[in-house]
């Protein structure tokens, strides 16, 4: 099972790798002489049309027209590998990225079943794998299995009064100093969207300490960002 999920996450990530790097197709590696081409897109925003996501951008951040992919920090690139669409608040305590990516289809359950055989069972669940991978690389496999444990769940009413979401979910991490995001930022967070048969979104936060102290005031900005039309 944890085999079946490192998989699964690894094989959408290269979706979503595109994505970040804001380029029209990418061909990686996956080992045993295979390789798969993904395409992705020149403009990073352009898959809200497609998730039926309205985007506002807060008060007090400003937009960052640049991806991150962590290549001095092993821990994040573990979690996070490359994520794209970078806000930052303008006392520079708080960062958002929230990439995107266009709704997984049927065919690409068949695609990633076929490099995979039977990794992957409903398209529906694609976001729970992605947070057990989170909270693996956080923490470890044990953490991985019991991964409810480390997760905040909105209550349904609530994923549809501040997001028209079918589920939204939430988790808070606190990192080692040497794992802190450019030095300063010692906190990560995600607030994870999803909508049934149009996927989900991811947002990741970094914030210092000093943000902590003030977190609801982020955390409310944050909430107001990103909305399913329907």
């Amino acid at each position: 099972m944890r085999n079946s999920i490192i998989w699964i996450v690894t094989a959408l990530t290269f979706i979503q790798v595109a994505y970040a790097q804001e380029v029209q197709t990418m061909t990686f590696d996956i080992g045993r002489g295979r390789t798969i081409t993904v395409t992705g897109d020149p403009s990073p925003k352009a898959p809200l049309k497609e998730l039926k996501l309205k985007y506002s951008k807060p008060d007090g951040f400003n937009e960052v027209h640049k991806s991150e992919c962590f290549d001095d920090n092993i821990k994040l690139k573990s979690m996070l590998y490359c994520i794209s669409n970078q806000l930052v608040s303008e006392d520079e305590e708080f960062v958002a990225f929230f990439p995107l990516h266009r709704p997984y289809a049927k065919s690409d359950s068949i695609s990633i079943n076929k490099m995979f055989s039977g990794s992957l069972r409903s398209l529906n669940g694609m976001h729970l794998n992605e947070l057990k991978h989170h909270i693996g690389k956080a923490y470890d496999a044990e953490a991985a299995r019991h991964w409810k444990d480390y997760v905040t769940y909105y209550s349904s009413a609530e994923a549809k009064t501040k997001f028209n979401a079918d589920t939204a979910i939430s988790y808070t991490i606190r990192l080692d100093s040497n794992a802190f995001y450019r030095g300063k930022y010692s906190y990560v967070a995600a607030l994870l969207l999803q909508k049934k048969d149009l996927g989900y979104v991811c947002m990741t936060f970094f914030y210092t300490d000093s943000a902590n102290g003030k977190l609801k005031k982020y955390w409310q900005a944050m909430e107001g960002m990103l909305r399913y039309e329907y």
